[in-house]
């Protein structure tokens, strides 16, 4: 999927980065993870604001890092891993984002404990993914299976709720929003509960 990435689905993930750095509101110096990080373009949003964040993004294509190398300052550390089993030690991170990427995973509940390992006591996650509780997305996740394209669980809101609070994380908040009538995500504010 690298190759023109982010020129086939530009609109789209610039909606979904917008939701996720709203949602996010970095404050100054914090040590934040992108899991999921693709060809880094969150990323480059981040490490260009003023707030002197320690950046790190993670992703399973060795492709889609070397393509966020390219564009992301030295200073942006670079992890090739999965979601459900973090190359990272336990408490590294002050906040945690993953947008458009817990659909691909069959296991989210795994993946969202191995967010909550990684985040220190209070620390906080944003996620934007596709949801589950709107007619047509099924029925595109139906279709990619079909089509043998890469596809995991799709969620509710409900869901990713319940998953959050079973892998230890206070929901601070869950807003859903359509970028098209048929395409609907939800974006997750969430922190590892004491």
């Amino acid at each position: 999927m690298a190759d023109g990435y982010e020129h086939r689905w530009l609109h789209y993930l610039a909606i979904t980065r917008r939701h996720g750095l709203d949602a996010l509101a970095p404050r100054p110096g914090e040590r934040i993870l992108d899991a999921a990080c693709g060809t880094g373009r969150l990323l480059a949003e981040l490490a260009a604001r003023p707030e002197e964040l320690e950046l790190t993004g993670l992703d399973v294509s060795t492709t889609m890092l070397e393509l966020a190398r390219q564009t992301l300052p030295v200073s942006v550390r670079l992890l090739e891993g999965r979601l459900e089993q973090l190359p990272i030690e336990d408490d590294s991170f002050d906040a945690v984002t993953s947008f458009n990427a817990l659909h691909y995973s069959d296991e989210p509940g795994t993946v969202l404990r191995e967010f909550q390992r990684v985040l220190v006591p209070g620390g906080r996650l944003v996620i934007v993914d596709w949801r589950r509780d709107w007619l047509m997305m099924p029925l595109l996740s139906a279709w990619l299976r079909v089509n043998k394209r890469p596809m995991g669980r799709l969620l509710s809101t409900r869901q990713l709720a319940t998953l959050a609070g079973k892998a230890g994380f206070a929901v601070d908040g869950l807003n859903a929003f359509r970028i098209r009538p048929a395409w609907a995500l939800m974006t997750l504010r969430a922190h590892r509960a004491a």
